[in-house]
């Protein structure tokens, strides 16, 4: 089940823009006011229960920010309780379906997605791909690490790879293939990867680029 939340800017109760969604300027996001953000969660209980996944969806912007997602691994959290197996969703499908619906209430296209933010990465997998990205290129972890796909320089390529691999890339890169004729073929033409010592938090980020190449 869907649930709407509160509208207004992505931060969570108590949260402080610094270190948390300021970081997403740079990329044009402004997600410290309330720009056109609608914030919901999916659950198979009341929102007493632990949801699967929580987001922040800004169709003016072109973005969703997967603020939370509560799975041991990403994207192979099953949403539980479904009787048909062939019904049950993964959750890269709850992001698209999250997508369509902001994409809907805008009377907008949802192939007008821009930016995919996987917020909050705390799996030990990813966070070690994270760092060793930045290793291939050679640059400093309070840096932002910008690989691109087309990238004709070797590290920078390893780099994009490197984050394309991780379960959280994987599951941007699986939405798109599932839903690519919805999307217009749209693909990840960069990865832009931020460290703990970036965020100056205890987490990671990813933030995919889309379009074509």
């Amino acid at each position: 089940m869907r649930e709407s939340t509160d509208d207004g800017p992505p931060l969570a109760d108590g949260q402080s823009a610094t270190g948390h969604f300021q970081y997403l300027a740079q990329f044009g996001i402004d997600a410290t006011t309330d720009n056109g953000w609608e914030k919901f969660q999916i659950a198979n209980e009341p929102s007493s229960m632990t949801p699967i996944t929580q987001y922040a969806v800004s169709y003016s912007q072109k973005t969703f920010i997967v603020k939370e997602a509560y799975t041991k691994a990403n994207d192979t959290n099953r949403q539980p309780g479904a009787a048909d197996p062939s019904n049950v969703m993964m959750l890269r499908d709850m992001n698209m379906d999250s997508w369509r619906v902001a994409a809907a209430a805008a009377n907008g296209d949802v192939k007008q997605l821009h930016w995919v933010v996987r917020n909050d990465i705390i799996t030990t997998e990813s966070q070690a791909a994270i760092d060793a990205s930045f290793q291939k290129v050679g640059i400093d972890p309070s840096l932002v690490g910008n690989y691109r796909s087309t990238a004709t320089d070797p590290g920078e390529l390893a780099a994009y790879q490197e984050i394309a691999g991780t379960p959280h890339g994987q599951g941007i890169i699986k939405m798109l293939s599932d839903h690519h004729t919805e999307l217009d073929d749209l693909q990840v033409i960069a990865f832009h990867a931020l460290t703990k010592q970036n965020l100056l938090s205890t987490y990671y980020a990813i933030v995919a680029e889309l379009g074509h190449p």
